[in-house]
């Protein structure tokens, strides 16, 4: 067995040693685990009285760790937000162990989280054995308390990613996702794409897109251009399985090259692989950050000399359900977009108005030229998306979909 074969073992069996500690705690009377059994089917998702509008503890429990980005886009900023609005919130992340999920802080997370004894709980991604078996306790020692499912990835694809001994990972981390959206009182789902799918197995699904921290992502003062020089930039953590969505730049970029001073700046290029192919082309290239960091001015700084924001993807099952995060963030730093005709970037992007999608390497060339020949046009989609994020996509437009959902169910 291999070195991390060996890792993978260990870990499937510290989990399984973690359910059968949980096992010894559980409980499920027969005849209520028969009544919520019927949330898989999406039959029903009322089965207790109301409480009024009575919400005052949320819960938010995640899979990820303070860097990663999906807590600090869907977690830590919406209770921030709530706090704010009287609510008592709780967030428990966890960071992992190595290239694997920590399970034994899952499941302190989880016993921490029933002391708190919340009136909601927001689980976020996190959809393993571990969390299928608590949310039964839950519903069936607390079943006042309503159980909401977040996520903002097609993680039901996983098995499409990565290397076997990952896809195995992912395969375990979200082994009970289906089971847990049919036992939710709510999902949020962060795309089109997603509410279609857990509309399979829940009827109470809402569209609940990431938010921008348009506190943080706003329109930053440039110096003057004094070189002509147009940035084309690209925010995210670039690794391996990046590469296929950032090809479909090279062509386009070589091609523009050879008429215009332009250079690629990427933030966060966190893979050799990526960097050692990019560094191949004739256009200038930079990767900024070389490690994750908090959503914060640091990184508003790093992506405030962009004069275009590009989200490549390819068309594939995965990055069908993504979120345009990286488009939303663009246009709050008043910043025009090209992107791919992917996933929710169909619904975010205007062509036209605040930016354009390009499915093809002649589209990619030709919007980029535009925008890299029209200041005034950069700067006109760059307020327009500015304009559309604090309208639909800031925190609190998010929080106000999201407290609307939960007190429906109250």
């Amino acid at each position: 067995m291999s070195g991390t074969e060996t890792e993978l073992y260990n870990d499937h069996a510290r989990e399984k040693l973690a359910i059968n500690e949980l096992s010894t705690e559980l409980y499920v009377n027969s005849s209520q685990r028969e009544l919520r059994y019927g949330r898989v089917h999406g039959l029903f998702h009322s089965s207790y009285g109301s409480r009024g509008h009575n919400t005052q503890s949320i819960s938010f429990i995640s899979e990820g760790g303070k860097l990663n980005t999906s807590p600090q886009k869907r977690c830590i900023p919406i209770s921030k937000d709530l706090k704010a609005r009287g609510y008592t919130c709780h967030v428990f992340l966890r960071e992992p162990l190595g290239k694997y999920q920590n399970v034994f802080a899952q499941v302190a997370n989880w016993k921490a989280l029933l002391r708190a004894e919340p009136d909601v709980v927001i689980i976020h991604r996190s959809s393993n054995i571990i969390d299928y078996r608590y949310v039964q306790k839950l519903q069936t020692e607390r079943p006042r308390t309503r159980v909401i499912f977040d996520y903002d990835d097609a993680l039901f694809h996983v098995r499409t990613l990565g290397s076997h001994v990952q896809t195995l990972n992912r395969m375990l981390l979200y082994s009970h996702l289906n089971k847990i959206m049919g036992r939710s009182d709510a999902v949020f789902a962060g795309s089109h794409y997603l509410v279609s799918y857990s509309q399979r197995y829940n009827s109470n699904v809402h569209l609940v897109p990431s938010a921008a921290a348009t506190e943080v992502f706003r329109p930053l003062h440039r110096a003057p251009d004094t070189d002509a020089v147009i940035t084309i930039g690209w925010l995210g953590g670039a690794t391996k399985q990046i590469l296929p969505s950032l090809r479909l730049l090279i062509d386009p970029l070589n091609h523009l090259n050879a008429k215009y001073k332009i250079r690629f700046k990427m933030v966060r290029a966190l893979s050799k692989a990526v960097k050692a192919e990019l560094r191949q082309n004739d256009f200038a290239v930079s990767f900024g950050l070389d490690g994750m960091i908090p959503v914060d001015q640091k990184l508003a700084q790093e992506i405030a000399d962009f004069d275009i924001g590009v989200m490549p993807l390819v068309d594939e099952p995965f990055t069908r359900g993504k979120c345009a995060m990286k488009a939303l963030e663009y246009m709050a730093m008043g910043i025009p977009v090209v992107a791919s005709p992917v996933g929710e970037n169909c619904y975010v992007v205007k062509p036209g108005i605040n930016g354009f999608l390009a499915g093809t390497c002649t589209e990619w060339s030709n919007a980029l030229e535009m925008l890299i020949n029209d200041g005034s046009l950069r700067r006109a989609m760059g307020n327009r998306g500015r304009e559309m994020v604090e309208e639909e996509y800031s925190v609190e437009k998010i929080v106000d979909r999201m407290v609307c959902a939960i007190e429906q169910l109250s």
